[in-house]
């Protein structure tokens, strides 16, 4: 018996896309959110239809599967003016995730943690670039170290998980983070740093620290402190520079 319609819609889109995925990959479109395909507004507009939160979950799980795509989960950009945001959209829910047109959608902590009850994600992908600096992306690897990451940023465990062997860098990397990973982190119980370890604050935070060497190489979007740092300790911003990170 042939899918229903919206399906083989929802198929066919994703098939498209499967052949784009090693190209998207190396070049970081923003997937599922494809300027060209626009699955997400196919999807959309079946919520909007359906009504129902769990019919959207599944759709969206069925891309994802179909396709092996990366699920956009945090996407600042630093616009035309060249003037970081004075505020950060943090999302509380996971339906945030709505607002990454804005380009300034992060998901908190907690965010991530409702996600992961609907789609078994495994695996995070941090992608940050400056004009006028480097480029950071790494993506967590599919063991227990890499595993450890993801329950670390989705509020699954409170213990930091270990830096070195958790993740494999990605094209286009240039970082100095992701070459010494011995010394990212922050021992709190200690106030130790260089301890290769995952993130800073007892809780979680994405857009605070989730990888950094101290005073050297950081990740940060964090307004209240003017903080807009990729693998630098400079907070000077262009046009274009962005953070992203994504899961699946």
């Amino acid at each position: 018996m042939p899918a229903p319609r919206f399906l083989q819609m929802i198929i066919k889109v994703s098939n498209t896309t499967e052949k784009k995925i090693s190209h998207s990959y190396s070049q970081c479109t923003v997937f599922p959110y494809d300027n060209d395909i626009k699955i997400y507004s196919v999807l959309k507009w079946l919520f909007q239809v359906v009504g129902f939160l769990s019919f959207q979950v599944f759709l969206i799980f069925l891309v994802l599967r179909i396709s092996g795509g990366w699920l956009l989960v945090y996407n600042v950009v630093i616009d035309g003016t060249s003037t970081p945001p004075t505020t950060l959209g943090v999302e509380r829910s996971y339906r945030g995730i709505n607002h990454y047109k804005n380009n300034n959608m992060v998901l908190a902590t907690g965010a991530l943690k409702e996600l992961r009850t609907h789609l078994s994600f495994t695996q995070l992908r941090f992608y940050c670039n400056k004009r006028l600096g480097r480029t950071f992306h790494v993506a967590t690897i599919t063991n227990s170290s890499g595993t450890a990451v993801v329950q670390y940023f989705s509020r699954q465990t409170d213990a930091k998980p270990y830096t070195c062997g958790s993740f494999a860098r990605l094209s286009g990397d240039n970082s100095f983070l992701a070459g010494d990973c011995a010394n990212w982190g922050l021992d709190l119980a200690s106030t130790t740093y260089n301890v290769g370890k995952w993130g800073h604050d007892k809780v979680p935070k994405l857009y605070k620290y989730p990888a950094f060497i101290l005073n050297l190489h950081h990740w940060a979007t964090f307004p209240q402190g003017k903080r807009w740092e990729c693998d630098d300790f400079n907070n000077n911003v262009s046009s274009g520079d962005f953070w992203k990170i994504y899961v699946r």
